[in-house]
């Protein structure tokens, strides 16, 4: 994804992730920081993952320029 400067490669393993699991993580090895990169996520892994910590405000599909999604998150009564 020339964009996000992530070879072909990368992007198909994550893509695969993505399927199987609801996360995966790329590096950007060009990066001036070595750690840096880019997530991809789901909706479910989000619900399941934070959701013991978190209650899901609101979910808007392509928030950003219809190109990243938008969480609004807020902490639970247990905190």
């Amino acid at each position: 994804m020339r964009q996000l400067d992530i070879p072909e490669d990368a992007l198909q393993h994550a893509q695969s992730e993505l399927s199987g699991h609801g996360f995966s993580f790329v590096l950007q090895p060009d990066h001036p920081l070595s750690d840096y990169g880019v997530a991809f996520l789901t909706e479910g892994w989000i619900r399941a993952c934070w959701a013991p910590r978190f209650h899901l405000v609101t979910y808007i599909p392509g928030w950003l320029d219809d190109w990243q999604d938008g969480y609004l998150l807020r902490r639970g009564p247990w905190e």
